[in-house]
């Protein structure tokens, strides 16, 4: 699969042999990572993580596959927005010029990027002379995570290799959340019987523009606002994905009901019960009080273990199919 960027999930929606292969990369990586890393790779290839929103395993991830492939990791910011000449209100397409005029080869950069504004990584990916832009969370309502979107599948099809007909619930902050924005463009292509039940505070229900998405192309969804009805939804599901609400997206009076909207469509032990079997939970992490502490017990909850070890996979895959070509 030939990529400049890694910036959507539409990009490997749109190419799904394409998208096996870069999974067959993907589980490849994984004798890299039982081995310790192989630092002859990728070597002479470097990458600048500019990170302007918080991250743990998003950004720790991203430096560990960065290590076990042997990118040089040239400059890191955890708080880029606050450290770099972006609090000068330096614009994108300075910035990625710049970094990329410190290699001779721009080609062999790879810019990893958090940003609160997805106009901001379309435009390091519009302006960059050579230089490789990977998504790593931008932008909000009309954000994506695809690096994590491509992990969750991953994690997906090689926990339930038979689930031909998922159905999906995705549960919490819909309306911020770029996690299931992403996985609404990708597992339906993926998955083409998959039915989405979006359940979610009637304030935080999931933009217009996924659901048209969803219709426009014959994909099933349906969505409620009811705590009620919430065993029904975990009756159905193959997969529960939950989300946090999020409370740095609050304002007036969704912020005062913030500890009710974390409890409405809790995951505890008073409805464990109620998911099958077969079923799979999983969470972009960080999690808040929609888990309940014994849910990271249950044997269907792969958040802590299959989960982040699939994303770290496919990101060693993004790094290998950017930059490879070019080392």
């Amino acid at each position: 699969m030939e990529l400049a960027h890694i910036l959507e999930s539409q990009q490997f929606a749109a190419d799904l042999d394409g998208l096996d292969d870069f999974y067959r990369l993907a589980i490849d990586m994984e004798h890299i990572f039982e081995s310790g890393g192989d630092p002859s790779i990728l070597k002479g290839a470097h990458a600048v993580n500019l990170f302007s929103q918080p991250s743990t395993r998003t950004h720790a991830s991203f430096r560990w596959a960065q290590y076990y492939l042997g990118v040089n990791i040239a400059f890191d910011s955890e708080n880029a927005k606050d450290f770099s000449s972006e609090s000068k209100g330096e614009v994108p397409r300075h910035t990625v010029r710049v970094h990329s005029q410190y290699c001779h080869d721009p080609r062999k950069i790879v810019i990893v990027l958090r940003h609160g504004n997805f106009k901001a990584m379309q435009e390091f990916a519009q302006y960059s002379p050579g230089a490789h832009i990977i998504n790593a969370g931008c932008g909000k309502s009309d954000g994506q995570h695809v690096t994590q979107t491509l992990g969750d599948v991953l994690t997906i099809r090689r926990e339930r290799p038979g689930l031909k007909r998922p159905v999906i619930a995705m549960v919490g902050d819909l309306r911020n959340g770029r996690t299931v924005r992403s996985l609404s463009y990708l597992a339906p292509r993926v998955f083409p019987e998959t039915k989405i039940i979006f359940a979610s505070p009637i304030t935080l229900a999931m933009m217009p523009d996924i659901k048209e998405y969803l219709s426009r192309h014959g994909f099933v969804y349906e969505e409620t606002f009811e705590p009620k009805d919430f065993p029904e939804v975990l009756r159905q599901a193959d997969v529960v994905y939950m989300t946090r609400i999020q409370r740095e997206d609050l304002a007036g009076s969704d912020l005062d009901r913030f500890e009710e909207y974390q409890l409405a469509f809790q995951l505890n032990a008073g409805n464990l019960d109620g998911i099958k079997e077969t079923g799979l939970i999983m969470h972009p992490l960080p999690s808040n009080k929609e888990l309940a502490p014994e849910v990271d017990d249950d044997p269907r909850a792969v958040y802590l273990t299959s989960q982040l070890h699939n994303n770290l996979l496919v990101r060693m895959a993004g790094l290998h199919t950017l930059l490879k070509p070019h080392c």
